[in-house]
């Protein structure tokens, strides 16, 4: 062995912690006794993972890897700090190590350095935070983690997130009643803005540095990801990143519901349900930007007035479902008071339950009913009362129809951009959490306490 002096050069940022000598080098490859050759099959099962730190070129050759916590765990063979040499690996540093691997380590040229700045987080190696959720049910059950950042995969960029914005998906995706189920573990959060810091091979569109927003599905709530430059959006500089996180999910939805979905034109009437939440409010904005009249129904007076404030014409305060029959037959005269003579001609619903019956009951002649979500439960209409006014229930699926019809959400999108410009709509944040509260933020949306956007501080 050749007695060390200094080791310097590039890192493996990786911050992993409890590494057994297992995943160092799998077992299959002891069999062999001879040092050569285990480098190519070091760190196998974690180079199966697409984005890992040790495929990434700006790092190939490091001789220093940072790790985390109980580096060298297991077995008492020297194979773990042989696959480590022969990758050129010349220190490994970490807040602490088995003896045993400290011990084979030395003997084998390797110098194992203890240093609580290895720890992730610390500004050394991994410092990505993330509230993963790693067992389906609430947000109690989201665990505050630190890993290494993800590396951007070709055609993809990596997003510094400053904010999160919370929508009902994430109260159904932790608890695997959405309708896309990541594979655990995974950060809810599907709205985001942020910055650029990384670009993958083959992007010429973005820089480091870009001020970005989008709609990602998921991963949101952690302090980067890694994604593709299509979800992304670019950042008006005079707009705050909670602004920016809070745009395109509800308003792209909506734009689509009222004119793909219900045909809203001038002079027509629409009736918002659930009209204080995010999506609500954006309903309320659109509507009266493409000259509706619009009457918003809501749970309390103080939502009320954030839906006046929003522009609409006339409020309704309706009670907690359930409803029993006579309750329910009294909301459908409320809304037919307030939908008029003819009634309505769009009705958006994004709340379900109870509250659609005597809704759909208010609807005009050939009226539209937009479908668009049920936190309260999923409606059972009776398809009688369609036939009897003629009228459409529509599903209202954005991002099927922005993945299907990508030119068309496109052209959407600008509406948005220009109609934020111009100050006719503007996301309403009406409270924001630091992101260790991420999930207080998502149990806020599940109670239906929210009143406009809730956003989280990520970074």
């Amino acid at each position: 062995m050749q007695p060390v002096t200094t080791v310097s050069g590039t890192a493996y940022p990786w911050g992993a912690k409890n590494i057994d000598t297992d995943i160092i080098i799998p077992a299959h490859w002891l069999k062999t006794i001879t040092r050569s050759g285990l480098g190519r099959g070091a760190f196998e099962t974690v180079r199966a993972q697409p984005g890992n730190v040790f495929d990434d070129p700006r790092y190939a050759g490091a001789p220093i890897l940072i790790a985390g916590d109980n580096f060298g765990c297991g077995s008492s063979r020297e194979h773990a700090a042989w696959a480590l040499a022969d990758m050129g690996v010349k220190a490994v540093i970490a807040p602490s190590f088995s003896d045993i691997f400290s011990g084979n380590a030395f003997k084998n040229g390797i110098v194992p350095v203890r240093s609580s700045r290895a720890a992730p987080g610390s500004g050394v190696g991994a410092d990505m935070r993330a509230l993963l959720s790693t067992a389906p049910g609430g947000p109690e059950t989201l665990e505050l983690t630190e890993s290494p950042d993800p590396v951007p995969a070709k055609g993809q960029v990596l997003v510094a997130v400053k904010a999160c914005a919370i929508n009902y998906p994430d109260v159904l995706i932790i608890e695997d009643k959405y309708q896309f189920k990541p594979q655990r573990p995974f950060a809810p959060g599907g709205e985001i803005a942020g910055v650029i810091e990384a670009l993958g091979e083959g992007i010429t569109d973005w820089q480091v540095g870009d001020r970005v927003m989008g709609v990602i599905g998921h991963g949101g709530l952690a302090s980067k990801i890694a994604t593709e430059p299509q979800r992304l959006y670019r950042l008006p500089e005079d707009r705050s990143f909670a602004e920016g996180a809070a745009l395109i999910l509800t308003y792209a939805t909506t734009i689509h519901a009222l004119l793909d979905r219900g045909r809203l034109a001038e002079g027509q009437s629409l009736l918002v349900l659930g009209a204080a939440g995010g999506v609500g409010l954006a309903a309320i904005e659109l509507g009266k930007a493409y000259g509706a009249r619009v009457v918003a129904a809501v749970s309390s007076e103080e939502k009320a007035a954030a839906a006046k404030a929003a522009g609409a014409d006339e409020t309704i305060i309706y009670g907690r479902a359930p409803f029993d029959k006579d309750q329910s037959k009294a909301l459908a005269e409320q809304f037919k008071a307030a939908g008029g003579r003819g009634g309505f001609d769009v009705i958006y619903d994004p709340v379900g339950g109870d509250y659609a019956e005597p809704a759909l009951r208010s609807i005009a002649w050939e009226g539209r009913y937009l479908v668009v979500g049920f936190p309260a439960g999923i409606p059972k209409l009776p398809l009688n009362l369609t036939l009897l006014k003629s009228c459409d229930v529509c599903g209202v699926f954005w991002g099927a129809f922005a993945a299907r019809d990508p030119q068309a959400n496109a052209a959407h999108v600008d509406t948005l951009f220009r109609l934020w410009r111009e100050g006719r709509i503007a996301p309403r944040v009406t409270e924001t959490f630091a992101f260790e509260r991420g999930g207080d933020a998502i149990a806020k949306m599940a109670a239906r306490g929210a009143i406009g956007k809730l956003v989280v501080e990520v970074g």
